[in-house]
């Protein structure tokens, strides 16, 4: 924890606590690619929060963004590939199964996930909303966003409007970090069919062995899941550190350009 410039907290203490309450879903947070980390640290950290009622481990490589201004620098890229590998390990160890490219759960439990909904509202300050036709942040000042619910007005920041293609690209990518793309929730939303919309991206993925057929329609390999591992790496980045350091910057920013 150190390394990343946090305390460490009395964790076991606090999921002691909320065993007592028997909630369907314990979602535990871990990070993998930490300097000085190896696969024996995260697959002791994974075991221990199984131990301690965890019923699902969402599992996040380390990032460097530019507005945290770490001392220290994310593992290689072959070294975080290797822990990735021991979770997946440590997962089926613990009869846990992969729910999405970053996250485990254990077998017949409820899963939760708050950013692969189909549309979602954020209520807070730096909080997203997504609905049909647009992708909405919230102001990040606690201030600003206080005076604009007291003046009854949205406190929106940067908004962006989705096309029909933007729409079920968006879609597409969820689904992907999700390891499944399901192709009667895509009709469903859009009214259009998966394999005429999509043909030659999912023909060329399952040629190059990202993704096989389903019976909902088509899910990620473990080699998909690993290079779309790498993507999700990029896109975090890319939105993340732009986005949350010219918001912090300045509560009210007219334009962000992400590329």
């Amino acid at each position: 924890m150190e390394n990343l410039g946090r305390s460490k907290g009395n964790v076991e203490e606090k999921l002691e606590r909320v065993k007592k309450f028997q909630f369907d879903v314990v979602d535990f947070d871990l990070i993998f690619g930490i300097p000085g980390q190896n696969q024996d640290d995260l697959k002791s950290d994974f075991d221990k929060a199984v131990k301690l009622g965890a019923t699902q481990i969402s599992t996040y490589p380390f990032i460097d963004f530019s507005f945290s201004k770490n001392k220290n620098k994310p593992l290689g890229k072959n070294q975080k590939k290797k822990m990735l590998g021991g979770l997946i390990e440590a997962s089926k160890k613990n009869n846990f199964e992969r729910t999405s490219v970053w996250t485990f759960a254990k077998k017949d439990s409820e899963k939760y996930s708050s950013v692969t909904r189909d549309n979602f509202i954020g209520l807070g300050p730096s909080a997203a909303s997504l609905a049909d036709n647009f992708f909405k942040i919230n102001t990040f000042s606690v201030e600003e966003y206080i005076k604009s619910i007291e003046k009854n007005e949205a406190p929106t920041c940067l908004a962006l409007e989705f096309d029909f293609r933007t729409s079920v690209s968006y879609w597409l990518f969820w689904s992907c970090y999700n390891m499944e793309i399901n192709a009667k929730t895509f009709n469903n939303l859009f009214n259009e069919n998966l394999l005429e919309k999509f043909h030659l991206e999912l023909k060329i993925s399952e040629k190059l062995g990202f993704i096989e057929k389903c019976a909902v329609g088509y899910r990620l390999t473990e080699k998909g899941g690993y290079y779309f591992h790498l993507v999700e790496q990029k896109y975090t980045h890319q939105y993340i550190d732009k986005t949350w350091r010219m918001s912090l910057e300045n509560p009210w920013p007219k334009k962000i350009v992400l590329h």
